[in-house]
């Protein structure tokens, strides 16, 4: 568990106190606040996609739906774990690429 500016040199990935990663690939986004359903989430420069709904995203600054039991949790798009983890936690199909088809 580390601090996204240890692989991120941008201002925002020093601004974040809750999101962290989890080696370089997955990024979590802790929903802290009681009854919250969306949560706002920044991402680093890069290519993300969510864990439980196979969606991309690019860096930037995102409102996702993040209820009780469902966590921002995102996992860089080029990981060599990303196909396998994508498979296992959500219904999308990815091809060799990464990609969701």
């Amino acid at each position: 568990m580390r601090p996204l500016f240890y692989h991120y040199e941008e201002q925002g990935a020093y601004d974040q106190d809750y999101e962290y990663l989890l080696g370089r690939d997955i990024l979590v986004s802790p929903v802290i606040k009681e009854e919250e359903f969306y949560h706002e989430v920044y991402l680093p420069d890069d290519q993300w996609v969510h864990l439980f709904t196979g969606d991309s995203f690019e860096g930037g600054t995102y409102t996702v739906f993040a209820p009780v039991g469902t966590p921002a949790v995102f996992i860089r798009k080029d990981s060599p774990y990303a196909d396998q983890l994508l498979h296992l936690c959500c219904s999308h199909e990815t091809n060799g690429a990464g990609e969701h088809v």
